[in-house]
Order: structure tokens, then sequence, then C-alpha cells
């Protein structure tokens, strides 16, 4: 079903290169590019008819189902992009207005944005917090990397986030000054943190996870410069107010960094990024998804890649049982009345996939033997081994984990009825 809501965009993307000054870039995700068809010099008409449809479609999608959602997350993406392209960098750092005249065209995508989500807000919240990773990656890796600083991608996610995701978020909203709406956007990015690493370790890019951090940084940063201004000011005697100052920089020329405007190593960015994926709160969600993917590349990309040197054994010794319990309740998913042979049915899976209890097992299989470590080292080179060649582990596996923690698993399942 995805792929003929990917030929419908394809389509619908195809139509407005003809007939919109869009490029092709700027409307169509990178995997959908159709090199067979000749693009034609753009024509007439406006921009803005571009955004009016893939505003309608996001509008109209029906989200009560699979295909409804991946319509309105192509479209949504769509609407994201064309603004990024559009806003070159002189987005403010507090509002999505702009301050040039011929960057009307991302205001226009931006309230186009802001329609959509305010007038399906009951339902776009989780749809956004599962397709973070995208939106992410819309922000920090667009095809136009070269006509938008870094710095401008940073405040344009900033803007994204506190104008219209801290609404629905549990992190505390603006009260006025900077500082509770940076705090806010921190929040919101940890929240949704594990999830879009999830998809990225998924999707094996690095360059996104190093991206994400980077973000993060640039928040920390800008958190760190609004204190010592809220302490300098405090300390005024005068009636003088500094509003937006930023001291300058000192840059070092010694220092190469993997992104524009900050001041850091590439090596130090890549152990912020590290440390980041390494947090047991993100272990505890990133881990259960990676032993379930059939494809053990993932798990050997986030083990090399990612975290290059970690402990299994160790980690699953802080988070072993929460792995246990996750991957257990990936059973508890299956409807008796929907069964068919092995498969499980989990509505809640926008990809529209199933996930079969033999996945499941083999999960809880290389579980078992990444928890055990010792004696099974052969197995656990087999699972980790890097040319990707080496046979999966024995899904009998499973019962020898589950067994001694039976106890364990009822008694949540007993509190997860009683709540």
């Amino acid at each position: 079903m995805n792929e003929r809501v990917a030929a419908i965009f394809l389509e619908i993307c195809f139509v407005i290169r003809q007939f919109c000054e869009v490029s092709s870039g700027t409307l169509v995700s990178r995997e959908l590019v159709d090199v067979s068809r000749s693009e034609k010099q753009s024509q007439t008409t406006d921009v803005k008819i571009a955004m009016k449809v893939f505003e309608s479609l996001c509008l109209a999608a029906p989200l009560s189902h699979g295909p409804g959602i991946s319509v309105f997350r192509r479209a949504f993406q769509s609407l994201i992009r064309l603004w990024v392209a559009y806003s070159g960098d002189e987005v403010s750092t507090k509002t999505a207005v702009l301050t040039s005249e011929g960057l009307s065209l991302a205001s226009a995508s931006f309230d186009s944005i802001r329609t959509v989500v305010w007038t399906r807000k009951q339902h776009v919240s989780p749809i956004v917090s599962g397709m973070m990773a995208t939106i992410l990656t819309e922000f920090l890796l667009p095809p136009n990397q070269s006509a938008i600083s870094a710095k401008a991608r940073y405040r344009l996610l900033s803007v994204f986030i506190s104008e219209l995701l801290l609404p629905f978020s549990s992190s505390p909203l603006s009260t006025g000054s900077e500082l509770p709406n940076i705090l806010g956007i921190m929040n919101y990015v940890d929240e949704t943190f594990p999830s879009a690493v999830a998809d990225m370790i998924e999707r094996e890019d690095h360059q996104a996870i190093v991206m994400c951090a980077a973000f993060r940084m640039y928040l920390v940063k800008d958190v760190k410069r609004l204190k010592k201004e809220e302490a300098r000011m405090k300390k005024k005697t005068t009636t003088e107010v500094v509003v937006g100052y930023r001291p300058q920089e000192k840059s070092n020329p010694h220092i190469r960094s993997l992104v524009p405007g900050l001041k850091v190593s590439t090596s130090k960015l890549e152990q912020n990024a590290q440390m980041l994926c390494m947090k047991t709160e993100v272990l505890a969600y990133v881990l259960p998804r990676l032993l379930l993917n059939p494809s053990l590349g993932p798990l050997r990309f986030y083990a090399h890649r990612v975290c290059k040197t970690m402990s299994f054994r160790g980690i699953m010794e802080e988070i072993g049982l929460s792995v246990l319990k996750a991957l257990v309740w990936e059973l508890g998913n299956d409807d008796a009345n929907e069964d068919s042979g092995d498969e499980m049915y989990d509505e809640q899976r926008e990809s529209g996939t199933s996930v079969s209890r033999d996945n499941v097992r083999l999960a809880l299989a290389r579980a078992y033997v990444l928890n055990e470590g010792g004696e099974f080292e052969k197995e656990v080179g087999q699972l980790l081994a890097i040319d990707g060649s080496a046979d999966d582990v024995p899904c009998e596996l499973a019962g020898r984990w589950v067994a001694p923690n039976f106890m364990f698993l009822l008694v949540n399942i007993i509190l997860h009825q009683w709540k």
C-alpha cells in the first residue's frame, strides 16, 4: 500500500514540476525521483499552487487507516521541504515571519503547515511524533544544504517545534522569555529522540544521527548563553536593557567541524552522538526494535558504526528485563480472533506490516545470547559479525530466557491489566 501512495505522489509531483516553478529536488524525496522522465522547463502559474495541493491532501486524508496516514505523511513532508527550501538564512529566531518580501513563499508554506496542524490537531500529534526521524532529516539534511546555513536550519527546526508541536507536548510553553521556550524545545527533542533515532538506525543513516546531536548541542549552547545574559542583567544597576545580545565567538582555525556554525570537531560531535544513543532510556526503546528487525544489519550498524565500542553484556544487565518485557509484549498484541497461522497484527504500526511470532521468538533468542555473553561468545560473534555473512541464532534459545523470568512477566501483566 505504501508503494501505491508513493506512486500517486510521484504523479502529483510530476504535474507540479510541469506547471509550477518548483524544482524536482524541492518536491520529491530522493528515492522517488523518476529519472526516466525528462523535466521540462518550469512554466507558468504560482508556486503557491503546490503548497495548496499538499495542504489540501493533508486536510482531506482520512487518518483512521494506514493509506490515509501515508498520504498525510507524504504531503506534510512536502510542505516542510518547501518551507525549508524557500526560507534561506533570514528566518527569525522567535517567529516564522520572514524578513524579506522575496521570501513570502516560505511564509505561505509555513501558513499551510500551521493550518494543517491546528485544523487536525486531535490527530496530528501522534502522527508527527511517529515521523520525527523524517522531519528532523528534512530540516537538518535538506537537499539544498548549500543554499541554507546550518544555523538557519536549526532556527527553522526550533520554530517548527516551538510554534507547532509544543502546545501538544508535555514540555513547558513559552512564557514570554526565550529561555523557557528553548528548554521546552530541548525537552521535546529528548522525548522524541528514542523513536527518531531507532528509525535512523534502521535506515543506517549515521549522518542524520550526528546532525541530531549537533542540533541538541546548539540548543544547549543557546541555553548557556541565555542563562549568562539573565545573570548579567540581574547584576546591572542601570536601566539599560540589552535585547537579543549574542556575543561574538572566537573561532579556532585548527578545529574542523562536520557542521558549520558549531565550534566543535567532527570526532567530538560523533562522540556526543554516541553518548546520546547509549543513554539508558534510548537503549531501552531502540534495542527491542533492532532485535525484532528480521535483518541483523541495523543491529550491527548500531554496534559498530554508532556506538563503536560497547559491551552488550553490561547493557543487558541494566535494561535486560525492560527489553524482555517489551519483546513479550509484542506477543501480547496478538488478536486470537484474527490470528492466521503465525501472524500477529498490531494496528498501531503505521507501516502496515505485521510482526510474526517467529520474529518475536528470534528477537528473544538474540536478546538472550547478548544477555548471557560468556558461554555464547560464538553466537554473539555471529550476531555482530561486520561482514554480515554469519548465521542467526536458533529460536529455541528464547525459552531459556523467558522461563526463569516468568513470574516477573506475570506480575507485570497483572499490573498492566489492573491499571
